[in-house]
């Protein structure tokens, strides 16, 4: 850190992330802004609403209490928007997606180290233990926003928030290396025409910089429970127009319909939700359904699951067990002189000699790369792209600490009962019935169409 330096370019990188919760959220927002002047209700859950997504730009924990007031006058209202808006919000938390961001943008940038700014010490002691988790406590490092008057840094700058909510540190740069990641969603065309520098250390002058601006984009994936009350749609097209219609036509959604389908219990099967279903090749995959018709092709489903009475330190030692299924074949192998070539041949990026003893420990989750997990799957002889993305899920799932017990006991019950039914189907065991594993009760049906 020194004082200003003269320089002649600032490298801008806008780091873009896609989240689709933040998008069903901003269609709500913008939807009830059409009423709110005459409408002191949505008035009131717009005001909480813009509150409970500038925390999640500016990368903190969501105010439970917004959310569940935010919840309730969505409740007294109960429009068609009201309600999305109400199944939504919840995903609003930073705390959700710290582990991806941080692990994407790490991922997506050729960088060795870089600032964060922060309000705070607290900002960063709520971001430190993730930044330890992944293992980037020597990339990321804190500073905080008094430190940006008259100083320049020599390292990047990374900014939680829009570019424009800091266009005064735009004229003036503290770095000529400055990083915003912020929801793609909220885009805008950034334009900067000068910026001041001191001039021998004594005065201001305005100059022109050359400005470098560069746009990134990642994904980042909701927790399981978002797409059991909003199945995944395909793939919108990047023109605004056709993207508006789209946000448009989530307040046109029909209500969840029970399907006509004769399942071996009294379950019922409901449109527009997730299910474990087994095809009619005995693959395993989750589906959801519109109309009766979508369940050609599927020959049992699971149609309930109850993992309320399983104890989550026992689903958390089983999913230890699950990631021995390729850490184990590792291990036996690490004596082996072709290890290395053999993990690089499938496209391992970073498999030194340490790297590859650190992933084999059962103490430790998985390669942070997705190339070098993808290669010590394929090593173990996991090779279809549903089962590597089950293993990068749960690696992901493993490292975040940050969602709810109810979240963990769902995700790893769901991946329980996929591993129970297909050790079945392999065994040529009965499928079709009510079982218990591990605490977690579930029901296979034969679907009938």
């Amino acid at each position: 850190m020194s004082y200003f330096s003269n320089y002649k370019s600032v490298d801008i990188n806008l780091n873009r992330f896609d989240y689709e919760p933040i998008r069903i959220v901003l269609a709500a927002y913008q939807e009830l802004k059409k009423t709110q002047s005459i409408d002191s209700l949505h008035a009131e859950i717009n005001k909480f609403c813009r509150k409970t997504i500038n925390r999640f730009v500016s990368g903190k924990k969501a105010c439970n209490q917004d959310i569940e007031y935010i919840k309730e006058l969505c409740r007294k209202k109960g429009t068609n928007t009201c309600r999305l808006l109400y199944r939504s919000i919840d995903f609003i938390d930073f705390d959700l997606v710290k582990y991806q961001v941080f692990e994407s943008f790490y991922l997506n940038n050729d960088i060795e180290q870089v600032n964060i700014l922060l309000e705070s010490n607290e900002g960063w002691k709520y971001h430190e233990k993730v930044i330890f988790d992944l293992g980037l406590q020597e990339v990321f490092s804190p500073i905080l926003k008094n430190d940006l008057k008259n100083k320049f840094f020599e390292k990047p700058i990374l900014f939680f928030a829009l570019p424009q909510w800091f266009e005064s540190t735009l004229i003036i740069p503290p770095s000529d290396v400055l990083h915003f990641i912020y929801p793609k969603n909220l885009d805008y065309d950034i334009k900067i025409d000068s910026h001041l520098t001191l001039n021998s250390g004594k005065s201001l002058e305005i100059f022109s910089l050359e400005n470098e601006i560069n746009k990134t984009s990642f994904s980042i994936e909701p927790i399981p429970d978002f797409y059991n009350k909003f199945p995944k749609q395909n793939t919108r097209e990047s023109d605004p127009e056709e993207k508006d219609e789209l946000i448009n036509s989530e307040f046109e959604r029909d209500p969840v319909n029970i399907l006509n389908i004769l399942l071996t219990s009294n379950n019922n099967l409901f449109s527009n939700r997730v299910y474990l279903t087994i095809m009619r090749d005995n693959s395993l995959k989750f589906s959801s359904f519109d109309t009766e018709s979508d369940l050609e092709d599927v020959r049992y489903i699971v149609s309930s699951i109850d993992a309320s009475c399983a104890n989550i330190q026992s689903l958390l030692k089983e999913q230890t067990k699950i990631m021995e299924v390729w850490k184990k074949p590792l291990r036996d192998n690490l004596k082996s002189p072709s290890l290395i070539q053999t993990l690089e041949n499938l496209g391992a990026v970073k498999a030194s000699e340490q790297n590859i003893k650190n992933w084999a420990d059962s103490n430790r989750i998985a390669p942070r790369s997705e190339s070098d997990f993808r290669a010590v799957l394929k090593f173990a002889g996991i090779d279809s792209e549903e089962q590597i993305k089950n293993y990068l899920y749960l690696a992901y799932k493993q490292r975040s600490d940050s969602i709810s017990i109810g979240h963990k006991r769902s995700y790893l019950a769901s991946e329980i009962v996929k591993r129970n039914i297909q050790e079945r189907i392999n065994k040529n065991q009965e499928v079709v019935g009510y079982f218990v594993s591990y605490g977690i009760s579930f029901q296979v049906d034969e679907v009938k169409v």
